[in-house]
């Protein structure tokens, strides 16, 4: 692992108005940098991502994502693993307390459609030295926009 890379995620849930319904766009942003230097930046939809279908919910005969926050930010721990090994980064800073907690023991996962992702998360984790730690929703704001 190298010491000098980093790796920093945020979850977003926007809502939008359409002509007859709400429409809900979940996703993600990961940075990654390497000595101050941002070398990767993008943006995730969860919608365009394959994801296992064990994390997709069964509601009134069709499949589909729960829409939460906590949703959007387990997806954006799960991306910034990717990018970690990717870049062989090994802390990742996210600015979810609640998540970072939960992938630390340190709270327990109670909604349903939580556990399937922190269980998916921690399979991620696992065999492998990445720590995840809390930083300030405003040093994210300012990396990643949003």
């Amino acid at each position: 692992m190298d010491n000098n890379i980093r790796v920093f995620c945020d979850g977003f849930l926007s809502v939008y108005l359409g002509a007859n319904k709400k429409h809900y766009i979940n996703g993600c942003s990961i940075c990654v940098k390497k000595r101050n230097k941002i070398i990767y930046l993008k943006r995730f939809k969860i919608k365009n991502t394959r994801l296992p279908y064990k994390l997709y919910q069964y509601y009134g005969g069709n499949n589909k994502l729960v829409f939460t926050n906590n949703v959007a930010e387990y997806f954006a721990l799960y991306m910034a693993i990717k990018a970690a090994k990717k870049y062989k980064a090994d802390i990742i800073y996210s600015d979810s307390q609640t998540i970072v907690k939960q992938i630390n023991g340190l709270f327990s996962v109670n909604a349903d459609n939580l556990k399937v992702w922190y269980e998916y998360v921690i399979k991620a984790l696992s065999g492998t030295d990445i720590k995840v730690i809390w930083i300030s929703r405003k040093i994210i704001v300012k990396l990643i926009g949003h």
